[in-house]
Parts: structure tokens; sequence; C-alpha cells
């Protein structure tokens, strides 16, 4: 089979046995293409003239930057030198001006040290999540990498750090500094991307990020970035400054009053910066597809056009499936059951991944790309209009215009199918121990007594199937709640009934199953679908992006503005037929539980559902207000007290929410679930760790305010985990008590029926008892 029609293998995955004498001799380093003359090499890398043009924008706009930024360190060093030195330092003026000298003397020291600390302020590097490794432990990485910085004529790394992420980076500290002072690079590796590529394929993702660095004219990205990063840090970002200043602000007005001419001033001054910092990036942005796409063109000189886009396509495919392991082991997590491979139950989700995507309703373009194999070869795999960006690089271009750029002038090369994970020694404990990292960073769990991977896997895929609803549902209990009305009130006048029509009741409950429900749940969702379009035209867009287009038919604003209010009605209607629907299924299998011990359960069930679902729904909009605080905040503007105090409110009501919540779910009893205990209170399975202490109500504190995000996020996730865990054991109670509702549904709807649940007398509203 030749480079040019052999389809990449996906997740080869790791070889189990350990490397043999023999494999650890063999030259894992795949070949470059041969080209005639250095000219030719050299034209392919060469930045193209719209690259060029950019470059000088750029620079003119670092250049303002720079001459504003060293101009307001410059006049507000003066200003602090002749308040020591100059003029005002007389003594006849100090007599006279004592005070106000002493106050010229902090404001400017004050103005000065605003400025001077964005030279020295240096990005820290938290490398306490990555497990740094040498040459002594892996000599074939780091002959691996060696080759590629001598091909690529890049330096070496200073280090190598490996992570779990599906992700490949280059970082080092930054700072102003760093733009005359040279930093020596960090390469970053994510086991999860080794996990899914071959030596050719990781070759060209190293070979595109050392591309940006290859090059002189590229290592102005490197100057943006920190330009940026210094103007953010002065604009956006707080530090012990703004606390000290905050600080002097507080204390008497006698005394404070410097503080707010200096806070002012700083205002203004800010203002000013963020004029820059826009001037910097628009110039950024237009510039950093060039050198995207230059990058990608240094990788395809040393891999060929080949192995790049075949290892997005396959990081693509690989992040989804690295998010659906880490939700899986988050679920078990809450169980204290922890895997000691984060990277086989990626693999395994990856052999799932097309299933999952043959299921998806929106046959996008984007699906399209990631679902079909990749086939080497001069055509353009990404569809036209896949405009996603690969999620380990997020502000490149699209996937699409990546590989027209990379095959704009194809050249081919035979990939060397060995699995990346050949470059590493001592596999197994390496994965364990970026497994638990995992945990820590991304869960915020402690690992311990890690089980193999293939225990928890059983166990996340028994715990999937309780959760499952079964297709012929097509929806009906997804993102909703169950509405019974007042359930009491339900049961007692079912049990107070004098007389019961059982067929009848059945043939009411049938109504919302099969080919009928089918039909009902297209029209409900098209109803929501439509009225989403229209508010979303009428309140957002208002009619600036032209007409609105539903299923071809053209709204202008003002028909829009008509449509919306019969859309509106069509959705309540919808929902209303989604409560009879509720009760109309309850009342069926109620009366179809003739054994006592079942209808109890079944009762039970029902009970533990409602209760669930209140709590949820009570904490949404808790979660949504401090959400919204939370985003004022990371904003980073100055607020005033009356935004302060009404954000400390919302935030106070929200733990005072929560702790009702926790004295709510004291009460509450566990039914029978998997991986939990029967009759324990839902508080020891929602809030194990207890709440957080109480908020200070006349402050904001970052350090108290995150990690009650957090739990109140862990709490909500816990309280929708149950919900789903006992719906669908409730789903198969009742399935188990009538098997045959849904086949005889399906038998009594012929093909092409437009017949839809809720329509004539067997959706009439209430049913009779």
């Amino acid at each position: 089979m030749n480079a040019a029609s052999a389809p990449p293998r996906e997740g080869a995955g790791e070889p189990n046995a350990p490397a043999s004498a023999d494999e650890k001799h063999i030259d894992l380093y795949p070949p470059s293409p041969s080209f005639d003359d250095k000219s030719s090499l050299a034209a392919l890398r060469a930045p193209t003239r719209e690259y060029r043009v950019r470059v000088v924008l750029v620079l003119l706009s670092l250049i303002a930057f720079l001459t504003v930024y060293l101009g307001l360190i410059a006049c507000t060093g003066y200003l602090f030198y002749i308040s020591l030195d100059g003029p005002f330092a007389s003594t006849q003026y100090r007599k006279s001006y004592g005070f106000f000298d002493v106050v010229l003397t902090i404001g400017s020291a004050m103005l000065f040290l605003f400025f001077a600390k964005g030279l020295f302020k240096r990005s820290r590097l938290d490398t306490s999540k990555y497990v740094e490794i040498s040459e002594k432990e892996q000599p074939r990485l780091f002959a691996f990498v060696r080759s590629l910085c001598h091909d690529s004529g890049t330096p070496m790394p200073r280090s190598i750090f490996l992570s779990h992420d599906v992700n490949a980076a280059v970082f080092y500290p930054r700072s102003l500094l760093s733009l005359v002072i040279p930093s020596r690079k960090n390469l970053l590796l994510g086991l999860g991307l080794l996990n899914l590529l071959n030596v050719s394929e990781l070759k060209a993702v190293l070979a595109h990020e050392f591309g940006h660095f290859a090059q002189s004219s590229m290592k102005l990205g490197q100057y943006v970035y920190v330009a940026n990063q210094a103007i953010y840090d002065m604009v956006v970002a707080r530090d012990s400054w703004d606390v000290w200043l905050a600080r002097w602000r507080s204390v008497d007005l006698r005394l404070s009053f410097p503080a707010w001419i200096i806070t002012g001033v700083v205002w203004v001054l800010r203002q000013l910066l963020k004029l820059l910092f826009k001037a910097v990036n628009v110039a950024n942005l237009s510039l950093m597809r060039q050198m995207e796409f230059n990058a990608d063109l240094c990788a395809v000189s040393l891999t060929g056009s080949d192995a790049l886009i075949s290892g997005l396509w396959k990081t693509e495919r690989g992040g989804l499936a690295m998010q659906r392991a880490l939700s899986r082991l988050h679920s078990l997590a809450e169980h204290k059951k922890f895997s000691d491979d984060l990277f086989f139950h990626q693999s395994r989700e990856l052999s799932r991944l097309d299933a999952l995507l043959d299921e998806n309703e929106q046959d996008s373009a984007y699906v399209k790309s990631i679902r079909d194999p990749y086939r080497y070869g001069p055509e353009v795999h990404f569809h036209e209009g896949d405009d996603h960006a690969p999620s380990m690089w997020s502000t490149h271009p699209s996937n699409r215009e990546r590989e027209l750029n990379a095959k704009r002038s194809y050249m081919p090369l035979e990939p060397v199918e060995k699995s990346a994970w050949a470059l590493l020694e001592g596999r197994k404990k390496l994965k364990k121990k970026l497994t638990i990292l995992a945990y820590d960073e991304l869960l915020s769990v402690k690992a311990r007594d890690c089980l193999p991977a293939e225990e928890i896997q059983a166990l996340s895929e028994e715990e999937e199937v309780e959760r499952k609803q079964a297709d012929h549902y097509h929806g009906f209990y997804e993102a909703r709640a169950v509405d019974l009305g007042d359930f009491g009130k339900l049961i007692a006048s079912l049990d107070g009934a004098t007389t019961v029509d059982l067929p009848r009741i059945r043939e009411r409950a049938a109504a919302y199953s099969g080919k009928r429900l089918a039909a009902f749940m297209r029209k409900h969702k098209r109803a929501h679908k439509d009225l989403a379009a229209l508010t979303a035209f009428v309140e957002h867009d208002k009619g600036s992006k032209g007409p609105l287009e539903i299923r071809g038919k053209r709204y202008t604003l003002r028909e829009a503005q008509a449509r919306i209010v019969e859309a509106r009605e069509k959705a309540a209607e919808f929902e209303d037929r989604i409560k009879n629907a509720d009760r109309a299924l309850f009342r069926h299998f109620y009366y179809r539980a003739t054994d006592p011990e079942v209808r109890a359960e079944l009762v039970r069930r029902y009970r533990f559902l409602i209760g669930i679902q209140e709590l949820i729904l009570e904490l949404k909009p808790r979660e949504q207000t401090v959400a919204a605080v939370v985003h004022m905040l990371s904003q980073g503007s100055d607020f005033s007290p009356d935004q302060v105090r009404a954000m400390l409110n919302a935030l106070g009501a929200a733990y005072d929410h929560l702790e009702q919540i926790e004295r709510r779910c004291r009460g509450l009893r566990m039914p029978k679930l998997q991986h939990i205990e029967e009759g324990a209170s839902v508080a020891s399975f929602v809030l194990p760790e207890g709440l957080v202490p109480p908020m200070d109500r006349d402050e904001i504190n970052g350090a108290w305010l995150m990690p009650f995000v957090r739990q109140l996020n862990q709490v909500t996730g816990r309280l929708r985990k149950l919900h789903f865990k006992n719906l669908g054991v409730l789903l198969r109670l009742q399935e188990e008590l009538d098997p045959e509702l849904y086949e005889d549904a399906l038998k009594a709807e012929p093909d092409g029926s437009s017949t839809e649940a809720g329509e004539g007398e067997a959706g009439a509203g209430e049913a009779g008892v």
C-alpha cells in the first residue's frame, strides 16, 4: 500500500510488553523528505508576503507600545526623583509644604512602581502538574527530540515535561526583560497525544511547535505575547500593588486622599493602555494565522504533507475520547473508585467514537470530518464548512484551512507506523503517575488505592447501563423535569377511584410510546429550535445579518417579531402535553403494579425523583448568579461600593441556599443504586466533605470564592447524577411492569403514520379513572 492511499492507524496504542533489547536500539526518528537543493527547502519555509506585511504592522504597534510604556516609566521616575532631590527638596519648601512633599514622594513612588514592576514581573511556571524526565530515564525520546531540533534549526529544549493532556507545547517564563534576554524553551508532551499518534505524526506535531522558533522572523510572536502579558498585568490583573493601594484608601480620608488621587490617575492610564492593548492585538490576530501557516510548512518540510493533517484528525478524535474518559473517571471517583490508567479509558472511548458520531443528529461538516477516516493523499479530507479549530490549538486557523495550506504543493512521504509510545520507557509507572495528577488537577480528587483500569472500565459500564434510557423514549426524559403536579394528591385520587378503566388508561399511556412518541418528540424539538432561533434573531441580531431563514422560509425582523408570539404559544402547548403525558404514564404503571411491594417501590422511586429534581431546579438560578459574579470579577475592573455590595449579597444568598440544600439532603434517603449504600442520606454523597466555611460578608475573598464555586458546581452535578441513575432504574421498573407497551405501540402504528402522541382522544389532558 503506497503513501497516497494508506489510512493511518488510529489508536495503535501502547505495546503492552516492555521494550525489548532490540527495540531499544532501533532508530525511531522518521526520515524527512528529500529536496533537490537547499533553495527548494528554503522556498517552502520562507514567510509569505502576507506574513511580512503583518510583521510590519505588529512591529509598529509594538514600537508604539514600548515608546509610551518607557515614556511613562521615565516620567514617573523623574517625578519621584525631583520629589527627593529637586526643587521640592529645598529646606524652605519642606518647612512650608512638608506634608505635601511626603504625599508627592509617596504618590510618585507608587506610580513609578506601578509601571516599573512590569519589567521584572515574570509569569510563574507551575510544573507541579507535570512530570519532568531526564535523558538518562528516556534516552529514545531525547534522541528523537535532538534529531528534530537539528533538522529544524532550533536549540534543544531546556527541559522536557510530560502531562496527561492531548497536547504538545513549548513553554517558558515570560517577562519584559525576556524581550532582551531570551529564555530557553521547555517542551511539554501529553501522554494523551502519544496515545494517538505514530512517530511520524508526533514528529510533525513537534516540528510545528519548533517551527515557531526556527526562523528569526517568527520570534516576533514571542515579543507580541510578552508585550500583551505586560499590558494585561497592568490593565486587568491585580496584585499586591493594588492590595496596598486599596488598604491605603480604606484609612481616614485625611490620610488616604492621595491614594484616591493615585487611583484616579491609574484609572486614566489604564484606559490609555487598554487602547494600546487593542491596537497590538488587532495587528497580532491577523499575524497569528500566518504564523501558524508558516509553522505548518516547517512541519511539512520535515514530515511531508500528510503526517501533520493526520495528526490533526487524530487529535480531534482523541480530545473527544479524553473528555468522555475523564467523565467516566469523575463519575466513579464520586464513589471513591480510581483507575490507574487514564489512557486505557481514552483508547476504549476512541474505539466507541464512531458509533457515537453516527448517533449525532447534526450531521455537520465538522462531524463528517472527524468521523470519516483520514487517507493519505493530495485530496482534502476536512469538509468545506468545517471551520472548527483543533482543540489543542484553539487560536489557530481551521483544520480545513491548514490542510489546504499544507497540501498546496503536495509532498508525499510514507509514514512510520510505530506507535509514539515506543519512545518512552517505564510507561506503566508514568501512566499511573500522570493519571493521579489528572485526578488532582481536573477532578480535584486525591486518588488513592487505584484499581486496574480494566476493572474501573467494567464498573463504569455497569453504571452507564443503570443511567441509560432506551432508544424507544426518543429523548422524552432528557433535559427536563418529570412533572406530576401535587404527587400526594395524585396518589390519593388514584387510590380513591371507585371505578378504573384499565384498557382506556393503557391506551392513553400507549399514545406516548412508539412511532407516535417519535413524531411528537420531533415536533417538540423543532418547536423549541424555532423559538430559540427567533429569540436570538429578535433580541440579539435584530436583523443586522439580514432575514432569518427557518426550514426554507425567510423572515424579516417585523415578521419574526410577530412569529415569535405564535412560537412561544406552541412551545408552551408542547410543555402542557408533556405534563399530561407524565401523569398518564404514571397512572398506567401505578395500576399495573398490583404487587404492593412493587407499587411501594414505584412510588418510592418517584418521590426520590421529585425530591432531587426540586433541589436541582432551586440550585440552578443560584449557580447562574454565582457564575455571573465570577465573570464580573474575572474582568478585573474597578467596582463601585454598590457593585461590591450587590456581589456580596448574591454570594451570601447562594451560600445560605446551599446550606438549606444540605439540611434537606440529610433528610432524603437513597434508594438502591449502583455503588451507593441504600438508605444512606443524600448529603453523604452530595456533600461528603461538608460545606466550605461561611464567607466574609464584608469582603470578596478569592481564597474562599473559588472553593465555594467548585463545591456549588459539584453539588449540582452530583444531584443530577442521582437523578439520572434513579430515572434509569425507574424506567426499567416500568418496562418490567408492561413489557409489551412499547412493542404494541410500534405494531399499532403503520409505517408512515403521522398520528402524534397527544392528538385526539388518546392525549386529551387528564385521564379519567
